[in-house]
């Protein structure tokens, strides 16, 4: 009986825990979508690791290995509709490359969606990779058949050997 006793009393202590760490993890994740930065008096700050991030894009998506030299969520507007939207950009000056992450704003809290669905819509969790100089950066494009990453204000294509493309553009989906 006493060790019944000791152990609802365990189970009554221990119990606050739990839900304390539930509730500080569920203020990082938004159904399947990790907290990124916050915006606070027209400051971002980021309240994720920048130097894990920079890790893992070096380490999954680039082909030579590279030190990215700067991490920074920026605002931008979409090329046709001018939407405003928000994204982290890791560059490597050096290299020229520049990798972008698309991210959702939910109050003053920038989110990165990591929540994998089989679905034709997988911009979210699209990674860019813009390789090149001159007018080589991220850029989206959005009509009613959804959005898509760019490299550069100029949407063209260009033809295989054609040396006036500056700019290489990369898309990476990790599944489950």
């Amino acid at each position: 009986m006493a060790r019944i006793a000791y152990f609802v009393l365990f189970i009554l202590l221990i119990n606050p825990l739990f839900i304390n760490a539930q509730s500080k993890r569920d203020n990082l994740y938004m159904y399947g979508r990790e907290a990124f930065a916050k915006i606070e008096g027209g400051t971002i700050t980021f309240i994720s690791d920048t130097v894990a991030y920079k890790k893992f894009l070096t380490d999954n998506l680039v082909e030579v290995a590279v030190n990215f030299d700067k991490i920074e969520v920026r605002k931008q507007f979409t090329l046709n509709t001018k939407k405003e939207f928000y994204y982290i950009l890791a560059t490597n000056k050096a290299n020229n490359i520049t990798v972008a992450k698309w991210l959702n704003k939910k109050g003053n809290t920038l989110y990165i969606n990591n929540k994998f669905k089989m679905s034709k819509d997988l911009f979210e969790q699209t990674y860019l990779t813009c390789t090149g100089n001159d007018d080589c950066t991220p850029q989206v494009w959005e009509d009613e058949e959804g959005r898509q990453w760019v490299c550069s204000e100029k949407i063209a294509c260009s033809a295989p050997g054609d040396d006036k493309n500056t700019c290489v553009k990369t898309t990476t989906v990790f599944g489950p």
